[in-house]
C-alpha cells in the first residue's frame, strides 16, 4: 500500500471524529439544557461512526488493499458500543 492512501485510510476517519468530538463539546456548551443536548449528540456519535464503519466494510469489496487495519476496526466497534451504552443510560433519564 502506498503511504499516501496509508495516511488517507488512517487519518481520514480519526479527522473526521476529532472535529465532530470538537464540535459536539462546542455545542453542548451552549445547549440550557445539557442532558437533551447529550442524548441528541450521542445519537449523532453514533450515524458518524456507523457511517464509517459501512465505509471502512465496502471499501473492502473496492478494493481489499485499502482496507484499514483491524485495530481501526475494533477502536470504532468499542466506540460504538460505548456511545449505543450512553445514549441508552441518558434515554433512561430523560
Amino acid at each position: 500500500m502506498t503511504p499516501l492512501i496509508l495516511t488517507v485510510v488512517t487519518v481520514v476517519p480519526f479527522a473526521i471524529l476529532v472535529a465532530a468530538f470538537f464540535i459536539i463539546r462546542f455545542w453542548l456548551a451552549k445547549q440550557p439544557d445539557r442532558l437533551v443536548a447529550r442524548h441528541r449528540a450521542l445519537g449523532l456519535l453514533i450515524w458518524v461512526v456507523t457511517a464509517l464503519m459501512v465505509a471502512a466494510f465496502a471499501m473492502h469489496f473496492l478494493s481489499p488493499s485499502l482496507v484499514p487495519s483491524g485495530r481501526l476496526g475494533v477502536t470504532f466497534a468499542l466506540m460504538l458500543a460505548f456511545a449505543i451504552w450512553q445514549h441508552r443510560r441518558l434515554s433512561r433519564q430523560l
